[in-house]
């Protein structure tokens, strides 16, 4: 092989390791030239483009790499090799992305047929992020707020926000999951055993979202006016991310089309502030005011509180005089307490609602859980019963 077709880019791009310590070795990666008809430039002399795709990598496993950075011969040397499966596929199919593949294109196109504005850079996301999602939730992993959950969710919410733009204002990813079915179920046959609990659940997560997508949006757009042209406020993404689900990195991801950075050390600031005001704030202080929680119960005051379900089925019959919800906006429709049942208004029972973030008590809702707060007080000292539900937010 000619040595003008090689290229040696030091550690930063030859040089692989699995994080800070551990096993890792220099590798040398495999570029394949789809020729001149394509933009790019060969690696080491700019960006490689549409041009120069990186099919395959070989890591040569023979350091171990401990705390103070110091390297030392591993006692077994290995060859660790990966290859794209896509984007192999976009060399055999000679097309230069792997959303130009077969599979991706095909469903592309039977997606695209649901939009008003179809775009091909949101259609190449949904594409993308739609497969992962299924194949997520086929290993059981839900949309949560944490862990693999929480990338989940984030996938969820970039897919949506991607099909908004493109003019969808109802749930759409549970329908196209029909299309994957088609492709793979063959191959991947039991992954598709619980395909209606996932279609279910994944439309349960999109029209949670849908509740505080389109406010989400507005408030963004009317903040880019208020910018230097150079950076959103960390301000607008922490209450973007606390009040209306959206991940930082949707909010990013919107900045960036517009030409804006996001002020990560003060979105960043925002969040501990948040999470340091929880502890401390009163609704997680036992003692002062007791929470049952449809997870997990603590009962302080035993005899005066008592567990229930979401649906509030078996409060009538503990009789509490009130009974405080406290949970996320967008989780409420999810645990189907949108609006108090009359009979046990009837019965003389008092509903009260709380929203909160995931880290707690909102600053500008301090006041109302204060008045809430007294209010459980006041029925508790005059010997009556409080029940309080906490979901969603309150962890």
């Amino acid at each position: 092989m000619s040595s003008t077709r090689l290229a040696k880019l030091g550690d930063d791009d030859n040089f692989w390791s699995m994080g800070d310590t551990g096993p890792c070795g220099p590798c040398s990666e495999i570029f394949f030239d789809n020729g001149k008809n394509f933009d790019g430039k060969a690696p080491g002399e700019g960006d490689t483009g549409e041009r120069y795709i990186e099919i395959w990598n070989l890591v040569f496993m023979e350091f171990n790499r401990d705390s103070n950075g110091k390297l030392s011969s591993l006692p077994v040397k290995c060859v660790d090799t990966g290859m794209g499966l896509e984007r192999m596929c976009s060399v055999m199919q000679e097309v230069g992305s792997n959303f130009d593949i077969d599979i991706f294109k095909s469903l592309k196109n039977l997606m695209s047929k649901h939009f008003s504005e179809p775009n091909d850079q949101s259609l190449n996301v949904l594409a993308d992020h739609l497969r992962a999602i299924f194949f997520l939730m086929a290993e059981n992993i839900m949309p949560s707020n944490e862990g693999r959950g929480y990338v989940l969710r984030r996938l969820i919410r970039r897919a949506v926000r991607h099909g908004y733009k493109m003019g969808s204002r109802d749930p759409f990813l549970s329908q196209f999951l029909t299309h994957l079915e088609n492709d793979f179920k063959e191959d991947f046959g039991d992954d598709f055993l619980k395909f209606e609990k996932i279609q279910k659940d994944l439309l349960t997560e999109e029209q949670l979202f849908f509740k505080t997508l389109k406010t989400g949006i507005e408030i963004f757009e009317a903040s880019i006016n208020d910018t230097d042209g150079k950076q959103l406020d960390g301000a607008i993404a922490f209450k973007l991310h606390d009040t209306y689900g959206f991940p930082v990195d949707l909010t990013m991801a919107m900045a960036q089309e517009r030409g804006l950075k996001v002020d990560q050390k003060g979105f960043d600031k925002l969040m501990k502030k948040q999470r340091e005001g929880s502890k401390s704030s009163s609704m997680f202080k036992v003692l002062d005011l007791p929470v049952l929680s449809g997870r997990i119960g603590i009962c302080p005051m035993p005899g005066r509180f008592s567990s229930f379900q979401t649906n509030f089925s078996s409060i009538t019959d503990w009789r509490p005089q009130l009974v405080i919800t406290v949970a996320q906006f967008f989780e409420m429709e999810k645990i189907g307490i949108t609006s108090f049942p009359n009979d046990l208004r009837a019965e003389g029972v008092e509903w009260m609602y709380f929203p909160v973030s995931d880290y707690g008590v909102p600053d500008h809702e301090q006041d109302r859980w204060a008045n809430i707060s007294n209010k459980a007080h006041k029925v508790l000292n005059e010997g009556g019963r409080v029940l309080c539900h906490c979901h969603g937010g309150c962890g």
